[in-house]
C-alpha cells in the first residue's frame, strides 16, 4: 500500500534503478515507523537471477531524501530526489 501518488512514483522509479530488479513480490507500508511526511516501506523483489531480496526504504518528503538498504542491516544509502 502506497500512501500517496508522489511516493508511488518515487518507489516505482527507485525499483527500476536497481541493477538486479526483475519484478515486485510485495510492498508493505510500515505504519508504526511512519508519519505524515516520513514514510517507511518494506519492499521485497525478485532479481534477474531469481533471488528474493528485501529492502527497507524510508522516504522523507520534507527533506527530499530517500534512504534504503537491505532489510535488517544497519547501514543505509541516502539519495536526494
Amino acid at each position: 500500500m502506497v500512501q500517496d501518488l508522489d511516493t508511488k512514483e518515487l518507489l516505482t522509479s527507485f525499483l527500476y534503478e536497481l541493477d538486479d530488479y526483475s519484478s515486485l513480490d510485495s510492498l508493505k507500508f510500515l505504519v508504526e515507523d511512519s508519519s505524515k511526511h516520513y514514510h517507511s516501506y518494506q519492499i521485497t523483489y525478485w532479481t534477474a537471477n531469481k533471488e528474493l531480496k528485501t529492502l527497507l526504504v524510508e522516504i522523507d518528503l520534507l527533506k527530499g531524501k530517500m534512504s534504503f538498504g537491505p532489510w535488517g542491516a544497519c547501514a543505509m544509502e541516502t539519495v536526494k530526489f
